[in-house]
């Protein structure tokens, strides 16, 4: 095996050279380790090499029940994977530099928010007791002042960044003037579609952040609802899920679709459901046109 550093890298890609395998005509694939294969990735794609990454669920599904679990084996299925479905693979790119500091910025804020509201519900807990430890709960107020002030250095930063980045600034501007959207709404979806506006398609958006309805029937016989997977980028699905929210209680044009879709006799959820994939549409249709919202459109 090859160490994860710079110098395994090294090792790995003159183990590739030895073997003949051409940069014309080697595409190198593995499965999704999060920050384990950025090194690896960014190191190869530099050296010429083709790169993919295949989600891990993917090669899970392939895998036959009584086969065993080791690196030697998963390697044979993730090229038995590659083989199968070469015609569906996309090459792996990097991350503008930008892009990866905010998803860092934004990754430590949202640790630093589960935080704080874990302390919040200890604090609440600590005041129902019979016999209230005044000193913790005092201790731990102190505390979530700390995080809560960490919290917003954080969301400085991250306005920072985009200020500096002038093609970023202008993006983040678009997104901002949707009602209910804010920064870190904003931030995050540039994070997940890598600041790139062909990313921007409200339909693929909606389904890769898991607000897309899907239909569940097979023969005569099954006949389930349409649902979303909630799966994809939950981060961004929460913020999404708040601005819907807090569209349909303050914008009365917002709240009369809401409304709209409850007398269809849409559940509550789903009618938020409904009304974030209309905010997805709007913002995609901004970014696509170069235009802020106006709302006398």
């Amino acid at each position: 095996p090859f160490a994860r550093t710079e110098d395994g890298c090294t090792s790995f890609v003159k183990w590739m050279q030895a073997h003949r395998a051409l940069k014309r005509s080697t595409l190198v694939a593995m499965e999704t380790t999060g920050v384990l294969s950025q090194l690896v990735c960014h190191h190869l794609t530099l050296h010429g090499y083709a790169v993919t990454v295949i989600q891990a669920t993917r090669i899970a599904r392939s895998r036959p029940a009584s086969r065993p679990k080791n690196d030697a084996t998963d390697s044979l299925l993730i090229a038995d994977y590659l083989s199968r479905h070469l015609d569906q693979i996309t090459l792996w790119t990097p991350t503008p530099d930008v892009i990866e500091q905010l998803n860092t910025l934004a990754t430590a804020r949202e640790l630093l928010v589960k935080v704080k509201t874990q302390l919040q519900n200890q604090v609440t807990s600590f005041g129902k007791a019979l016999t209230v430890p005044h000193e913790i709960i005092a201790k731990q107020k102190a505390l979530i002042k700390n995080v809560a002030d960490q919290i917003t250095e954080l969301t400085r930063s991250m306005r920072k960044l985009v200020d500096e980045n002038a093609e970023l600034d202008e993006q983040v501007a678009r997104l901002d003037s949707v009602p209910g959207v804010d920064l870190l709404l904003a931030v995050n979806l540039l994070i997940v579609t890598k600041g790139d506006e062909s990313r921007f398609r409200h339909r693929s958006l909606a389904n890769f952040l898991g607000i897309c309805p899907h239909e569940h029937s097979s023969g005569t016989s099954v006949r389930k609802k349409p649902r979303s997977s909630r799966l994809g980028a939950p981060r961004v699905r929460k913020l999404l899920t708040l601005a819907a929210r807090s569209v349909v209680t303050h914008n009365d044009e917002y709240r009369r679709y809401y409304l709209q879709k409850l007398h269809e006799g849409k559940p509550k959820m789903l009618a938020i459901n409904n009304v974030a994939n209309k905010l997805i549409k709007i913002m995609c249709a901004l970014i696509e046109h170069k235009t802020v919202y106006q709302s006398n459109y």
